[in-house]
C-alpha cells in the first residue's frame, strides 16, 4: 500500500521493528523508530522523503536498499546493535548526527554537513555527482572509504574525515 503524509510520517514500531514489503512511504519528514527488530524494505518498495531521521533511534539494522528511494536528506538517527544501509536516486545530505556499527550510503551525490560515526566502518559512495564533506561535516570510524566517483571527494571548510571518537 501507499502512505503518503502531507507534511509527517512517523513510524515507531516494538521489537518487531520495520519492515515495508512493498508500495510507498511519502512526506516532508519520515520518521523511523523501533525498539528491535530494525527496519528493513524489500521487493519494489520506495521511500520519498525530504527527511529522514529517528527521533526514539532504532534497534537492529537500517536497511533502505530500494532502486527507486529518494531522501534528500538525512537528519539524526542513532542504530544501536545494528547497521545503516541507505541507497537513494538523488542527491542526499546528511545534516544530522547518524551513527551505527557499519554505515554505508550508495547515491549519486552525497552532501555531509552533519556528522557520521559508524564504530566499525563508514562508507560513503558518491556513483556519480560526487562526495562533499562541507563545513561543519565530520565523518568518523576506525575504517572510512569515501568514494566519490566521477565526481570525486572534496573537503571544504571545517570538514573533517578521520578516526573514530571524534563524534
Amino acid at each position: 500500500g501507499t502512505l503518503n503524509a502531507n507534511t509527517s510520517a512517523i513510524l515507531s514500531a516494538g521489537t518487531g521493528g520495520i519492515s515495508q514489503t512493498a508500495g510507498l512511504i511519502q512526506g516532508t519528514t519520515i520518521d523511523l523508530s523501533a525498539t528491535g527488530g530494525g527496519v528493513s524494505q524489500s521487493g519494489g518498495s520506495l521511500i520519498a522523503s525530504t527527511i529522514l531521521q529517528s527521533t526514539s533511534g532504532v534497534t537492529g539494522t537500517v536497511s533502505l536498499t530500494g532502486s527507486s528511494n529518494t531522501i534528500a536528506s538525512i537528519g539524526s538517527i542513532a542504530v544501536t546493535s545494528g547497521d545503516f544501509v541507505a541507497k537513494s536516486t538523488g542527491s542526499t545530505s546528511v545534516t544530522g548526527k547518524l551513527t551505527a556499527a557499519n554505515v554505508t550510503l550508495t547515491v549519486p551525490t552525497i552532501g555531509v554537513t552533519g556528522s557520521i560515526g559508524g564504530s566499525t566502518l563508514t562508507s560513503l559512495i558518491g556513483t556519480l555527482g560526487g562526495v562533499t564533506i562541507g563545513t561543519g561535516g565530520l565523518v568518523t570510524s576506525p575504517t572510512v572509504s569515501v568514494n566519490g566517483g566521477a565526481g570525486g571527494v572534496a573537503i571544504s571548510g571545517t570538514g573533517t574525515v578521520g578516526q573514530a571518537g571524534g563524534i
